[in-house]
C-alpha cells in the first residue's frame, strides 16, 4: 500500500524488532497511518519508548487525541509534519495535545512543522469554557527541549510549563526557534520552573481570555519558583494582552528569590503592555530577586509600554539596559512607562535603573508617569537611569534620580509612617466592662472580608450576631465562618446566612482573651449588628475596604506613639466625608468627597474619633481607611475599644 493513501497497515516486523531493543530509532509510520484517527498508532509508537521517533511527513495530518511522551525520547517532526488535533474531541477542560508529564530528557524538533488544534471550536457553546487545552503540555518534568515547531489554534497555551501535586517545578526546560500562534490564552505560559531558556521565539495573535499575553510567567502560589529563566532574541507580535507579562502576585517573602533575565527581545503592537511586573508589597508579602531587561525593543503598545506595579524598593533588584521604546501607548492617557503603587501597598515603590534609555514618541506627554494608588502614600524612591527622548526631531537628555523624581512627583502623603506590627494575643479592653449587655453596634460594612476581634473572660457567654448584604450579580450564598481562641484552638460555629441577621452564641468560653473572627462574603460585604463583649474590626494586613459605612467609630493612639497617620481613600465618584476628633473631643480635620489617598498626621495619644458620613458629592460606596504607626483596630464604641495592654485603663 502506498504512502499517499489515507491508511497504512503496521510493519511489524519493525516494530518487533523496536520493542526488542534491536533498532534505536523508528519511525510512526511504521506503526500505520489512519487520515480520520491516528491515537493509537501515535501513542503505540511513543509506548514503544523507542530513543529516537520520526514523525513521518504524510499527505494529510496526523489526526489525535491527547499523546503522551516517555522519558529518554527525541521526537522528531519530519519538514511538513502536521500533528492535528481531532476535531470534535478535547472535551475535558484540561485536554492538551502532546504532554510531557513528570518526564526526563525529552526532545521534540520539527523545522517545518505544525501543531493544530480547533481554537474557534473551543470557544463556542458546544465546550466547557476552559483555558488549559494546551498545544504542549509540560509538567514537573526535566532536561526538555522543544525546537522548530509552529504551535497554533490551541484552546489553551502553545506551550505550557507547569507543576503537578508535590511533583516540584520543571527544571532545564529549552525552546527554541518555535513559533507560536493564535492560541487561545498565552503563547506560553510558564508557572514553575528552574533553568529555563527561550531563544528566537515568536509569541503572537493571542486572543481568546485573559490575560492574552505572548508569554506569561505566573506562578499559582509562594512554593512556585522562577529562577536561571531568560529570553533571547525573541518576538511578541499582536497579541491581545501583554507582550511580557511578570504576574507574580502569588509570590512572597517566603518564595525562592526570581532571576530573569531578557537579552534582545522585541514587543511590536501588543495590545496591552510590551512589558508588565506586577508584585505585591508588605513586610511578609513581598518577593525578592533580580530581573534584568537588555537592549530589548518595545514599538507601538496599545497600552503603556511598560507597567510596573506594587515593585518594593526591598523586594526585585529590576533593571533596564539599552533599552529602546517607540511610540508605546497608543491609547489616551497613557504612557511610554508606568510605575504605581497599588492599594495594600506597605512600602515605597521603587528600585528600579533606566540605563542609557531611548524613547521615541510622536505625543507631547510624560515619558515616565508614578501613580500613587496606596493608601499609605509609599512613594517612589531609588530609581534612576538616563533617558533619550526623542520627539519631532528633537533630542533631548534627561537624568532621572531622587532629586527629578521628587520634582516631577511629589505625592499627596508628606511622609510614609509604616504599618504597625501588631499581637492580637496583647490586647485588653480600653475599660473594664462587667456583665453582658448586648450592644447595637454602628454598621461598618466590610467589604469582601471581615476580621474581628473580641475580648472575653473564660466563661464568660460570647454574644453577637452579623449581616452579609449583596452588592453584585456574584454568587449571594451562607459563607462560613472561623472563629479562633486565644491559644489557636478553632471553635464550631454556623456559617453566616445569604439573607437574614445571623446570631451566634458560644456559652462559657474556654480561655481568657482574644477570640478572632474570619469570614469571607467574596464581592458582597459583612457588618457586625450586636455584641455583648468588646470588639474592634482589624484593618489587617494594610488597612480595611468599607462600603457605604457611616457612624462614628474609634481608635488608639498609645501613650508612647511618636508619630501616626490615618489614610483615607475613595475612587472616582466613589467618595466619602471624613472627620476627626482629638482625645479631648476637638474636632482638628474635616476631608469631604474623599477620592484620591488623603493623609492626616498627628502625635497627641488616647482615644480618638472619626465619623464617617456621605459625601456632599458623588456617592458613598468603596473607601478605604489605613491606620499607621498604631494598633490597626476600628472600636465601635470607646469603652469596647480593644489597646494593647501596656495602653490599657
Amino acid at each position: 500500500m502506498g504512502i499517499a493513501t489515507a491508511e497504512l497497515l503496521p510493519q511489524q516486523e519493525k516494530i518487533d524488532d523496536v520493542l526488542a531493543g534491536r533498532i534505536k530509532e523508528a519511525r510512526v509510520s511504521w506503526w500505520g497511518f489512519n487520515a480520520d484517527d491516528s491515537t493509537k498508532i501515535l501513542q503505540a509508537a511513543l509506548d514503544s519508548k523507542v530513543p529516537k521517533l520520526i514523525i513521518d511527513a504524510m499527505p494529510s495530518p496526523w489526526i489525535t487525541e491527547r499523546i503522551y511522551v516517555h522519558d529518554n525520547q527525541e521526537l522528531i517532526f519530519e519538514k511538513g509534519c502536521v500533528l492535528q488535533a481531532k476535531r470534535g474531541s478535547f472535551r475535558g477542560t484540561n485536554d492538551s495535545l502532546l504532554n510531557v508529564i513528570v518526564k526526563k530528557n525529552v526532545s521534540i524538533s520539527g523545522e517545518g512543522a505544525v501543531i493544530r488544534m480547533w481554537g474557534d471550536d473551543y470557544r463556542s457553546q458546544d465546550y466547557a469554557k476552559a483555558e488549559w487545552r494546551h498545544g504542549i503540555s509540560i509538567i514537573s518534568s526535566e532536561n526538555v527541549k522543544v525546537s522548530g515547531l509552529t504551535v497554533t489554534d490551541t484552546g489553551g497555551d502553545g506551550i505550557y510549563i507547569g507543576v503537578t501535586g508535590d511533583r516540584g517545578p520543571c527544571k532545564n526546560i529549552h525552546i527554541a526557534d518555535v513559533v507560536c500562534d493564535n492560541n487561545h490564552r498565552q503563547g506560553i505560559s510558564v508557572i514553575s520552573v528552574e533553568g529555563l531558556l527561550i531563544e528566537r521565539t515568536v509569541m503572537k495573535n493571542t486572543r481568546g481570555t485573559n490575560p492574552e499575553a505572548g508569554i506569561d510567567f505566573e506562578p499559582d502560589n509562594p512554593s512556585q519558583v522562577l529562577t536561571n529563566c531568560v529570553m533571547r532574541d525573541c518576538v511578541t507580535v499582536n497579541n491581545t494582552g501583554c507582550g511580557y507579562s511578570f504576574y507574580l502576585v502569588q509570590m512572597n517573602r517566603s518564595s525562592k528569590p526570581v532571576s530573569v533575565r531578557l537579552e534582545n527581545c522585541i514587543s511590536k503592537g501588543d495590545g496591552e503592555f510590551a512589558f508588565l511586573l506586577a508584585t505585591r508589597n508588605g513586610k511578609e508579602r513581598t518577593v525578592e530577586g533580580k530581573m534584568e531587561i537588555i537592549g530589548c525593543r518595545f514599538e507601538n503598545s496599545g497600552n503603556h509600554g511598560i507597567n510596573i506595579k506594587g515593585k518594593a524598593i526591598d523586594g526585585i533588584d529590576l533593571s533596564f539596559d539599552q533599552l529602546r521604546l517607540k511610540d508605546c501607548g497608543r491609547r489616551d492617557e497613557t504612557f511610554p512607562i508606568l510605575i504605581a503603587s497599588q492599594s495594600e501597598d506597605e512600602t515605597p515603590v521603587g528600585k528600579i535603573r533606566f540605563n542609557h534609555t531611548v524613547v521615541e514618541d510622536s505625543k507631547d506627554r510624560p515619558f515616565l508617569e508614578f501613580k500613587e494608588l496606596s493608601s499609605l502614600g509609599t512613594g517612589l524612591r531609588e530609581t534612576s537611569g538616563t533617558f533619550e527622548l526623542v520627539r519631532d526631531g528633537k533630542t533631548d537628555s534627561v537624568k532621572v534620580d531622587d532629586s527629578w523624581v521628587g520634582r516631577h512627583f511629589p505625592g499627596r502623603v508628606s511622609k510614609w509612617i509604616p504599618i504597625l506590627d501588631m499581637n492580637i494575643n496583647d490586647l485588653v479592653p480600653f475599660r473594664s466592662i462587667q456583665g453582658n449587655q448586648v450592644r447595637d453596634l454602628p454598621e461598618l460594612k466590610a467589604r469582601s472580608v471581615g476580621v474581628f476581634l473580641f475580648y472575653a473572660a473564660k466563661g464568660d457567654d460570647l454574644f453577637f450576631s452579623m449581616v452579609q448584604g449583596r452588592v453584585s450579580q456574584n454568587t449571594f450564598q451562607d459563607r462560613p465562618v472561623f472563629l479562633t481562641a486565644p491559644s489557636g484552638k478553632s471553635l464550631e460555629v454556623n456559617p453566616l446566612k445569604a439573607n437574614e441577621e445571623t446570631e451566634f452564641r458560644i456559652s462559657s468560653v474556654p480561655e481568657t482573651g482574644v477570640y478572632r473572627l474570619d469570614v469571607n462574603v467574596g464581592s458582597h460585604w459583612v457588618a457586625l449588628r450586636k455584641s455583648n463583649r468588646p470588639v474592634v474590626l482589624a484593618a489587617i494586613p494594610s488597612g480595611t475596604n468599607l462600603i457605604g459605612s457611616t457612624g462614628e467609630f474609634y481608635f488608639n493612639v498609645p501613650q508612647e506613639t511618636k508619630e501616626f497617620g490615618i489614610r483615607i481613600a475613595g475612587g472616582g465618584v466613589e467618595r466619602v466625608k471624613a472627620t476627626l476628633f482629638d482625645p479631648s473631643g476637638k474636632e482638628v480635620w474635616a476631608e469631604d468627597n474623599i477620592e484620591e489617598v488623603v493623609p492626616f498626621e498627628a502625635t497627641t495619644p488616647g482615644v480618638w474619633k472619626i465619623k464617617l458620613e456621605p459625601p456632599s458629592q458623588g456617592i458613598l460606596e468603596d473607601f478605604r481607611i489605613t491606620l499607621v504607626g498604631i494598633p490597626p483596630w476600628i472600636g465601635f464604641w470607646q469603652d469596647g475599644l480593644l489597646v494593647p495592654r501596656q495602653s490599657g485603663h
